[in-house]
């Protein structure tokens, strides 16, 4: 979502989860509701956000964390919001 724009959805942004170890990550796209699902071990305590393709428009992004057996919050995994990643193009 984009803070700036009253929480206005993103869709087709690419989202790097990190797992846990620095080498571990998946990457997930947003859907034209501005969704991505990922599935995690409940074994992580580590878990860490970061925008690798998003219009640059986006101005303020924010997430937002939906977990169904509140699994992020009881195991008190350590959540990371990391800089957004710049292209730089030629």
């Amino acid at each position: 979502m984009d803070a700036s724009k009253d929480n206005q959805v993103v869709s087709g942004a690419t989202i790097r989860i990190g797992l846990g170890e620095i080498s571990s990550f998946i990457e997930v796209t947003t859907n034209d509701a501005g969704k991505a699902e990922f599935d995690v071990s409940t074994n992580i305590r580590k878990l860490s956000l970061q925008i690798v393709d998003a219009p640059e428009s986006v101005k303020e992004p924010m997430f937002e964390l939906h977990d169904d057996f509140e699994f992020l919050k009881d195991a008190e995994v350590d959540i990371t919001i990391l800089e957004r990643m710049v292209s730089f193009k030629n």
